[in-house]
């Protein structure tokens, strides 16, 4: 039976949580029925404190659904990248000896033979959104294996570090679509503006397949230029109704993005 006090944080944003909220969380982390840990987890992103990282650290190691293994790697990787550009969320984030211990965690778990490949590949993104050096020449080796799972790992994790972005330009050209969609995904999220070319003709390219033509227009909607708006403007009237709803949504993305920049100026 689904705790209903996770219902209800699921339903509030994180800052006007009640006080209780971590141990909620907590109790929810811990519970025997799957449905409860996986809402818990889900309340975590964004909002992880010591405490609830390492019971989020135990379900990675421990729990008998490799799913939500790695949701709540992924959790600990939105808990990471927050503690990078200090946003706490509503229950205060990690401490710096928190993240310190973090790390650790995260490098056992990746670097031990016996962790199921798709939970290394999880703990592989999670510690990628730290800023511990180590991480750089794990995704090096990652992209280098030539799997396609670890390869779309690698370029997800290189586009939240710095010095990548001839690498991201690279993957662009390699014969697997999924990777081509991570490089795609990854030049947006890193501001390659380098890509921004290649990204236009992918967009407007009818023949290419439909899953990257859909990622290079949702990508352009995260670079903020004139000629990218008028790019998007014509996309959305493509004949293609999902190309055409895609090309909205980046216009939508850039107007919020411009809105938060005026705000942060003032």
């Amino acid at each position: 039976m689904v705790r209903p006090e996770l219902l209800k944080l699921l339903e509030m944003e994180d800052f006007h949580w009640p006080e209780n909220a971590e141990a909620i969380i907590l109790r929810g982390l811990a519970d025997q029925a799957l449905e409860n840990r996986s809402l818990a987890v889900q309340l975590t992103s964004g909002a992880v404190t010591d405490s609830i990282a390492r019971q989020l650290v135990r379900l990675a190691r421990e729990d008998g659904d490799h799913d939500l293994r790695c949701d709540a790697l992924g959790a600990l990787g939105d808990a990471l990248q927050n503690f990078v550009f200090d946003d706490t969320g509503g229950l205060g984030g990690l401490s710096d000896d928190g993240e310190e211990w973090l790390d650790g965690e995260l490098q056992t778990i990746f670097r031990d033979p016996t962790t199921p490949e798709p939970v290394r590949v999880a703990a592989l993104c999670a510690a990628s959104r730290s800023t511990k050096e180590w991480i750089d020449d794990e995704l090096r080796r990652a992209y280098q294996t030539g799997d396609e799972r670890w390869m779309v790992a690698a370029l997800d994790g290189m586009s939240y570090r710095e010095d990548f972005d001839a690498q991201v330009l690279a993957a662009l050209d390699h014969d697997s679509p999924s990777v081509r969609v991570a490089a795609i995904d990854a030049c947006a999220v890193a501001q390659v503006e380098a890509s921004l070319p290649r990204l236009i003709r992918f967009a407007r390219d009818e023949t290419l397949d439909p899953m990257q033509r859909v990622a290079a227009v949702a990508a352009l909607g995260l670079f903020d230029t004139p000629e990218i708006e008028a790019v998007l403007e014509q996309l959305r009237r493509d004949p293609n109704v999902e190309i055409a709803d895609v090309a909205a949504v980046a216009l939508q993305e850039l107007e919020i993005t411009r809105s938060m920049a005026h705000e942060e100026d003032e």
